[in-house]
């Protein structure tokens, strides 16, 4: 059973520790680049970007110690990696039992003989084996990336850094396998670990930002930047370290209980039963006839948590917004930054950059989940009861498109009202027919996602959910690190999150939009193609 997990998880592991081990090197390099050797242009440097750190502790940690290379890769590396592991850790506990319920994997160990216990001990193992080994890469790729540029870093403090880090993937992912025992279905999983995590995430954010006070210190990103060794003076906070061990196996534990407890695709909560006569007569929903609709009320647990989390993230950045906008109209580098060099409105192009940027990152993890529930579908069985309604094949892919349009339309809609109630509630003068198209503008991003990952599942089904993952991070990677490499245009366009520009400063990207919409049109119409040529596999 080990090694089986082992086998099962080795997508996650090879696009999670490449994804972080690029990111090791290329800050390292890139901190050299744009900071300069001088003791004076440091200092600078520092001092502006400790502002604008400060503008960014929603996301990241305060930063500290900016002027030397481990500070920096303290503050934008690891203080980047636990949302990256964190989102691994989401997919990974949620594909542990609901998405091998899913596919019938635990029914058939279960009928072999394979104890609940020990098919859950094997899962749990296997990931902490994974978690384990690529921490550790990503911090020997970090250390090599460090004396690539001139200034090594001391080993024992990189070392306890990766520990924290491996404390932390550990203990979302027994929060993920826990919160998904709630839960029916693989999709509907995610969407409930995705809003716990999130609000633990947001938590730890509004604490850096003086908020919350004692309640965020449950949440385990706060208990994870509490150990920051890489800085002079700073160490690994052992107390720290133990609570995050603690929820682990706290969690790991609870969700072993829920499970040995419930029914095989049940949930732990227990529905009441209520008595009733039987009845032959077909259900009288007119949403289970609906050819779009049937789709999304199947799923409407899973998009009621996603539009609630993003609702929940714009409500905390529009909190947050009158202190950043105050102090960028005092930092002349955080308006060069937001402006990008053009003259336009500060508070539009404020808010489309913090708004702008995360949702992006939200959006791009929402189609993913789609994805993953397009390949469950397969899978499962339920695409080949949909075929033999009979249904043609095209179609099914069509209103997998046009449900994913409809939800994306759901969730961006929920989360853009909130967003601009809450501004307006702060005074902060917001353009709304160009916050609404800019809204707007973010659901061809999410169909985009939706297409290149409808062309994965004809392709690699079993792969597509962590290929499409590593498109959403490079996608993310490339947006950020193009202006410290001065990356070509044609370089810049291979992310996604490019190709939505930045509505709100510059207008809309009309040749992004054209991109896009090739991708949705050739995506899918390639989906459809393939659905049709090639047979179902289970």
């Amino acid at each position: 059973m080990l090694r089986i997990a082992l086998r099962q998880g080795r997508a996650g592991f090879i696009a999670a520790t490449a994804i972080a081990a690029f990111n090791g090197i290329a800050q390292s390099l890139a901190y050299d680049a744009i900071v300069g050797d001088t003791p004076a242009s440091r200092a600078a440097f520092a001092a502006q970007i400790e502002l604008l750190g400060r503008q960014l502790t929603f996301l990241l940690p305060v930063p500290v110690q900016i002027e030397t290379l481990a500070g920096f890769l303290d503050w934008r590396h690891f203080g980047a990696l636990p949302l990256m592991y964190g989102v691994w850790a989401l997919l990974a506990s949620t594909g542990a039992t609901r998405g091998d319920e899913d596919r019938g994997y635990v029914e058939q160990w279960l009928a072999a003989g394979v104890s609940r216990a020990r098919y859950l001990r094997a899962r749990v193992g296997g990931f902490a084996i994974l978690a384990s080994s690529s921490v550790a890469v990503t911090v020997a790729a970090t250390m090599a990336g460090a004396a690539l540029s001139g200034e090594p870093l001391p080993p024992g403090a990189v070392v306890a850094q990766g520990v924290a880090l491996v404390a932390l993937t550990l203990c979302c992912f027994a929060i993920g396998l826990l919160v998904s025992q709630l839960a029916v279905t693989r999709r509907g999983a995610a969407g409930l670990v995705a809003l716990v995590l999130g609000i633990l995430f947001l938590a730890a954010g509004g604490a850096r930002s003086g908020a919350f006070g004692t309640a965020a210190q449950v949440s385990p990103f706060w208990l994870y930047e509490r150990s920051r060794p890489l800085l002079a003076g700073g160490s690994l906070d052992a107390p720290s370290l133990m609570w995050l061990g603690s929820i682990a196996l706290l969690g790991t534990a609870a969700a072993a209980v829920l499970f040995r407890r419930r029914d095989l695709g049940a949930s732990a909560i227990r529905p009441r039963i209520r008595s009733a006569r039987p009845s032959f007569v077909p259900a009288g929903r007119s949403a289970l006839r609906a050819p779009v609709l049937r789709a999304l009320d199947r799923q409407a647990t899973g998009l009621l948590s996603w539009a609630a989390g993003l609702a929940l993230l714009a409500f905390f950045l529009g909190s947050l917004l009158p202190t950043m906008i105050r102090v960028a109209k005092e930092v002349p580098l955080i308006q060069l930054m937001v402006l990008r060099g053009a003259a336009g409105d500060l508070e539009g192009a404020f808010v489309g950059s913090v708004w702008g940027n995360t949702a992006l990152l939200v959006l791009s993890s929402f189609a993913i989940a789609q994805v993953s529930g397009w390949a469950a579908d397969e899978s499962e069985g339920r695409l080949e009861m949909t075929l033999a309604a009979p249904l043609p094949r095209w179609r099914v892919v069509l209103e997998r498109a046009v449900a994913l349009a409809a939800g994306a339309v759901l969730v961006v809609a929920v989360a853009s009202l909130t967003l601009a109630v809450v501004t307006r509630w702060h005074g902060i003068p917001l353009d709304l027919l160009e916050f609404a198209g800019a809204s707007v503008l973010l659901v061809p991003l999410v169909v985009a996602f939706g297409a290149i990952g409808a062309v994965l599942i004809g392709w690699r089904p079993r792969a597509a959910v962590w290929i499409l993952g590593v498109v959403a991070v490079a996608s993310y990677f490339i947006q950020q690190l193009a202006p410290m490499f001065r990356f070509p245009d044609l370089v810049r366009n291979l992310s996604l999150f490019e190709l939505y520009g930045s509505p709100l400063l510059l207008g809309p990207n009309w040749a992004g939009l054209a991109a896009q919409l090739a991708i949705i049109i050739g995506g899918f119409g390639l989906a459809a193609v393939s659905l049709s040529r090639r047979d179902i596999t289970r």
